[in-house]
């Protein structure tokens, strides 16, 4: 008779070749360490600030001092900006004022922030409620560093062309040096303000004024999407809990289930993975001159060759398929919709994940250091292409890279966990292999302290469909959406 490819297989006890009862434990805490070892380095190494760059080859030859202060805008605060003038184009001109303050845009009065966002808020202001607006929250150049000679030059421009626009005047074009100047101190921020010497009419500023209806739709659609769909979570959650505590929906991850106990050789897998991908990351961007998300999804995919090692290891393939859930089911269109379930129950996790985040960030700020802004090298790759590149992106975003992850962090390592704190007790061994197991995906990530409460609450989400439907299938598919609906959210913001 053939196994059926859509369940797990009950096979009969078995042990990994080359090890004893006394060995496990060790090999284990060995695991742990390297583990532990490299998410440390990791998280350390996206926490640290990067130090900033001086902003001329004259300020460098001159051996000046680069500012201490003022770092480069990031990405994000250049969203907010397109998004606080989308909405201030469709309110009445009067409450521009009141919606830009609550709109918390770079450099708004009595924020302390630095010269170089004060300046951005000025340009915003002046463009969203009027060169009056922006002249008043123009900083002095006394709080620009002397060794940041771009700063200064956007400066001297933007308060003349504020004041030129302001008193009705022809505002005069900057120079070339001076609008690159611009574009590097302030990136979309020194793109707006040149728009000002431009006529209402011309092809400029038309295309501008275009894509303001864009990222305003898309932040509809945002909202309607994370809105109803956070809803619908907030009942299936709360349906799941019911369900548990009644019995009628049981654990399907079951510790040394008829397999034997295999978890201290899915503790090496997982450490194999860990050492073979952030290896081949750093080798590959050391070649080839910085970091590359096309190039690292293949590496991922590489990197899946870390699920030779339980065979050589003596678990047989079908053992494998059973303990890491890699089967889909009797039904195609049902892990589809357990994704699309487990997404929505994702969202109310995140909105503890956020409140999480918020806390560690005051907390971090009390004791004097304050996590770095949360980023991710996504972003930066949809912010300089477009076309073809954004739609490479979106498959390795939301096609590639869920399956591997999830065959890697809520396959091969909860596994590992779930056998090793069975004695725990089903509810405290699910809790602590999901709670570790989260904590570990958040901080491989690269996208700071800050994020890892939130990119937790998601991974929460994820062990959930892995527990009580046993596969991986529906945590890949929620993952790949979540991953599709960040890609397409963003290239939506950039369009404008």
């Amino acid at each position: 008779m053939q196994p059926d490819p859509t369940k797990p297989p009950i096979l009969p006890p078995r042990t990994a070749k080359g090890t004893t009862s006394r060995r496990p434990l060790l090999i284990v805490l060995a695991c742990w360490a390297g583990i532990l070892a490299i998410t440390a380095a990791t998280l350390l190494l996206h926490a640290l600030p990067e130090p900033p760059a001086p902003t001329t080859t004259e300020a460098i030859d001159a051996g000046a001092d680069t500012p201490p202060t003022d770092p480069r805008l990031t990405l994000p605060e250049e969203l907010v900006g397109r998004i606080t003038l989308a909405i201030t184009r469709v309110v009445a001109p009067d409450e521009r004022e009141r919606l830009f303050a609550l709109a918390g845009a770079p450099g708004a009065p009595g924020s302390g922030a630095d010269a170089r966002r004060q300046l951005a808020g000025a340009i915003l202001a002046a463009e969203a409620i009027g060169p009056e607006a922006g002249l008043d929250r123009l900083p002095s150049v006394a709080r620009i560093p002397a060794a940041d000679p771009d700063l200064r030059a956007a400066l001297a421009h933007v308060e003349q062309a504020l004041s030129a626009a302001a008193h009705g005047e022809t505002v005069p074009p900057a120079s070339e040096a001076t609008a690159a100047a611009l574009r590097r101190a302030l990136g979309w921020y020194g793109s707006t303000v040149l728009l000002l010497e431009e006529a209402p009419d011309s092809p400029a500023r038309r295309a501008f004024e275009a894509g303001l209806p864009v990222v305003l739709g898309t932040l509809i659609g945002a909202v309607a999407w994370f809105g109803l769909l956070g809803l619908a979570g907030t009942g299936l959650l709360i349906a799941l809990v019911v369900l548990v505590a009644t019995g009628r929906l049981r654990p399907q991850v079951l510790p040394a289930d008829r397999g034997g106990r295999f978890g201290h050789v899915y503790a090496e897998t997982f450490l194999l993975w860990l050492v073979l991908f952030v290896g081949l990351q750093l080798a590959a961007e050391t070649i080839g001159g910085g970091p590359n998300l096309l190039r690292s999804g293949v590496l991922m995919v590489a990197s899946l060759s870390a699920l030779a090692w339980p065979l050589l290891r003596g678990v047989s393939a079908e053992a494998m398929r059973r303990d890491l859930g890699l089967w889909w089911g009797r039904s195609i269109v049902m892990p589809p919709l357990a994704g699309l379930a487990t997404y929505a129950i994702c969202l109310p996790l995140l909105v503890g994940g956020v409140l999480l985040s918020m806390l560690l960030a005051v907390v971090l700020q009390a004791l004097g250091t304050p996590p770095q802004p949360p980023s991710h090298p996504l972003q930066d790759e949809l912010a300089s292409g477009g076309g073809t590149h954004w739609v490479a992106l979106f498959v390795l975003a939301a096609v590639i890279v869920p399956p591997i992850e999830e065959i890697m962090f809520r396959g091969v390592l909860y596994r590992h966990l779930r056998e090793w704190w069975g004695r725990l007790g089903s509810v405290a061994g699910i809790a602590a292999a999901a709670l570790a197991s989260s904590l570990l995906f958040a901080a491989i990530h690269p996208q700071g302290i800050a994020f890892v409460p939130i990119l937790g609450a998601l991974a929460v989400g994820f062990c959930i469909a892995r527990e009580l439907g046993g596969s991986v299938a529906a945590a890949s598919i929620a993952h790949g959406i979540n991953n599709g609906a960040v890609v397409l959210l963003n290239v939506g913001l950039l369009s404008g």
